[in-house]
């Protein structure tokens, strides 16, 4: 991300930009402000040993310069940026921090702020970082939260098309059995009832003598 071509060059860990132009993103490769028009929305850096404090200074400094109505701040453990969670947000020309306060929503130690932006809660909790929908309490949907969605709705799926076919095979059976059975009925009747020594017999009894 830059000002201008030959600006000096950032590179955030998440950005967010409303009504952004993609093809000036992918044919410039980058997000340039002076093509888009305006700086992104919102911009997320987290925390790590080489880069713990220029997050906080220079490039707070830096994304201040460009206006950007949003800047937040992950730590994992609070070791390098001093605290787990924060944010600042553009109060005329100047960055302003956002309260990040500890939550309730859960026994375990939680951290979260608001970002008007998104109109979501970001949460630390248990060293990681999660977006809140403040109308559900929950986590928004991620791409591993959609697949094992997915997943769960073919093995359901699947399950359900191996019940129908055990009761499609179940209804059919007892039609076959009785099938049988008349065909059965059939061949018995094709079949003569007396043996051939119990006919000559009978016959013998009607000799008269």
């Amino acid at each position: 991300m830059i000002l201008q071509p030959g600006a000096p060059m950032r590179y955030p860990d998440l950005m967010v930009a409303f009504d952004a132009d993609p093809q000036a993103y992918l044919d410039s490769n980058g997000y340039i402000i002076s093509d888009q028009g305006k700086p992104p929305d919102f911009v997320l850096e987290i925390a790590s040993k080489y880069s713990g404090k220029i997050d906080v200074t220079e490039k707070r400094d830096f994304y201040e310069s460009l206006q950007i109505p949003e800047y937040w701040r992950f730590d994992a453990t609070g070791e390098f940026h001093g605290v787990k969670l924060a944010g600042d947000r553009l109060i005329g020309n100047r960055f302003e921090p956002i309260l990040v306060a500890e939550s309730s929503h859960s026994d375990a130690e939680s951290w979260q702020g608001f970002s008007e932006v998104l109109g979501l809660f970001l949460r630390w909790s248990a060293e990681e970082l999660g977006f809140i929908d403040p109308s559900t309490g929950e986590h928004i949907a991620t791409f591993d939260s959609l697949r094992l969605k997915a997943e769960q709705a073919e093995r359901e799926a699947e399950q359900d098309r191996q019940r129908l076919a055990r009761a499609a095979n179940g209804w059919r059976r007892p039609k076959l059995e009785s099938k049988s059975s008349r065909q059965s009925c059939a061949d018995a009747r094709l079949i003569s009832p007396t043996s051939p020594s119990d006919a000559r017999s009978r016959r013998s009894a009607r000799r008269p003598y």
